[in-house]
């Protein structure tokens, strides 16, 4: 088949995709609304009733929170299902002669470059906005960095993996849409230095410590329960807590700072990793990518998954109320605080390892993409044992 009767099939399936999405929103917005009305309604009838009327009230803050995580889920799916029509819409207009929607590269012009300017390399009608298809701002430098090279070396291993991931359009498409849906992506470098040159500041003493403070704390509560201890001998223990928290205030607060927007961004990272893990690659270079992100006891993924929820932990601060109550009785920053720098000791050397592999696979794409598009293209076959240099 044809690259464009594939691509109008997919766009076909997409759009049914998308229909589908749109109805299910429509579903769960009409459920909320249904969820709020019924709930506000028995809260209403059974106010004289406080112990019933608080369970309904919680039941609804549970239904209701799940009905708007899944309803985000639904819209992000609904906004990817759009640009996986737009990837496949803008290869048709290609396959027609229209190349004006894909970036050109101008800024990757050099003058003294050896041969990138007399052969139009970049700039419009370029052969670097012909091959672009990249979706992340690092993927198209390297990509722009490949070309500008003239590295010969390996050159039927990299033939291999282009020919590999030019059959697997459905792993190509996915993996640009997740890129294309990436936010700020201007922030990644800082975000990623912040991380690597991060001081550690909690003493390992204070993991142990903090265990024992969140069980006396208990017993600190049952005391104060039961009358054992007056009220001043209780805030005398809470303001303990808060002060030894206090001590490592400021730099807690620029730990959360910083964690914070990483957190973000490994989230919308981490579907890109997940996609290259649980691809299948046969080419040599591919797989050693690949094994990058599988290089430990465990998959990149789920490192990051981990540093999220520790994250998500010591974001908890933001309550004030909770995060007064956590740290009073159990000093929660600190501990959380402590389970993140052990995360980047073990983990920072590696995650501009992982991005860029990222960005390895965001341009190899685009040359994936050119053999898919281009079939009656050749790829030349290199003997060495010959003197001459073109046959």
């Amino acid at each position: 088949m044809k690259p464009e009767s594939i691509y109008k099939k997919r766009i076909e399936q997409f759009s049914a995709n998308l229909k589908e999405q749109k109805t299910k929103l429509l579903q769960f917005s009409i459920l909320r609304l249904v969820v709020f009305a019924v709930s506000s309604f028995g809260v209403y009838m059974f106010w004289s009733k406080s112990s019933i009327s608080i369970s309904i009230f919680i039941a609804f803050v549970v239904v209701f929170s799940f009905l708007v995580k899944k309803h985000l889920a639904l819209k992000r799916l609904k906004d990817k299902f759009k640009i996986l029509i737009k990837i496949n819409e803008n290869e048709i207009n290609f396959l027609k002669g229209e190349k004006q929607m894909f970036k050109n590269g101008e800024v990757y012009k050099d003058g003294s470059h050896e041969f990138s300017e007399d052969i139009d390399l970049f700039g419009e009608k370029s052969f670097f906005q012909f091959l672009n298809r990249t979706g992340t701002i690092t993927g198209e430098k390297l990509l722009a960095q490949i070309l500008k090279s003239n590295d010969t070396s390996s050159i039927t291993e990299k033939q291999n993996s282009v020919k590999e991931l030019s059959t697997k359009i459905d792993f190509r498409q996915n993996f640009t849409a997740e890129a294309l849906m990436l936010e700020d992506q201007s922030l990644v470098q800082g975000m990623i230095y912040n991380l690597e040159n991060h001081k550690n500041f909690i003493p390992k003493w204070l993991k142990p410590v903090g265990i024992i403070f969140s069980v006396l704390s208990l017993g600190v509560i049952f005391a104060y329960g039961f009358e054992y201890i007056n009220t001043k001998q209780f805030l005398l223990w809470v303001f303990l807590g808060l002060g030894i928290t206090g001590i490592y205030l400021k730099k807690i607060n620029r730990l959360s700072r910083i964690t914070a927007q990483a957190q973000e961004t490994f989230r919308q990272y981490q579907r890109l990793i997940e996609a290259v893990e649980n691809e299948e690659f046969s080419s040599k270079v591919l797989a050693e990518k690949q094994n990058i992100l599988k290089a430990d006891s465990r998959n990149a993924s789920e490192a990051i998954k981990e540093f999220s929820r520790y994250i998500d932990a010591l974001e908890q601060r933001q309550n004030l109320l909770v995060g007064f109550v956590l740290n009073a009785f159990s000093l929660w920053d600190l501990r959380q605080a402590f389970k993140i720098e052990s995360w980047l000791s073990n983990n920072k050397n590696q995650i501009n390892e992982w991005f860029r592999v990222i960005d390895f696979f965001d341009a190899q794409n685009s040359l994936a993409n050119l053999a898919f598009n281009q079939q009656d293209y050749t790829f030349p076959a290199i003997d060495t044992t010959q003197n001459h240099i073109i046959d």
